[in-house]
């Protein structure tokens, strides 16, 4: 599942890069089958074009509470962004992006919960 929510995060990433010149900030969510559930996602981060790098953290079936509390464009580091997704999601991963190397994504931080849950909310 966390291969998955990289992938499905990246490649969004990787779209957003194309059109955020000297850099820019996202947040949105998208629907992902999970064993053909429909479950949310949120997406934030932030890119810089002219880098070809940046952030991505995504947030698979979040409580409404970890959207108000990730914000683009702000560094969150392992702790503190474990601390506002622990218990309030199935799983959470937070990839840097070098888009000009040959080996891009780098997962700086990942977490699962113990037992997955129904969708949250509808996208």
């Amino acid at each position: 599942m966390l291969e998955r929510l990289v992938n499905a995060a990246t490649d969004i990433f990787l779209g957003a890069l194309k059109h955020t010149d000297h850099g820019g900030s996202f947040k949105g969510v998208f629907t992902l089958n999970v064993d053909g559930v429909p479950k949310p996602v949120l997406l934030v981060g932030s890119a810089h074009g002219s880098h070809e790098d940046g952030e991505v953290i995504a947030v698979l079936n979040p409580d409404s509470e970890v959207s108000e509390k990730l914000r683009p464009g702000v560094a969150y580091n392992g702790g503190s962004l474990k601390e506002i997704v622990a218990g309030r999601c199935d799983a959470m991963v937070h990839v840097w992006i070098d888009a000009y190397k040959s080996d891009p994504f780098t997962v700086l931080e990942k977490y699962t919960a113990r037992a997955s849950v129904g969708p949250k909310f509808k996208v």
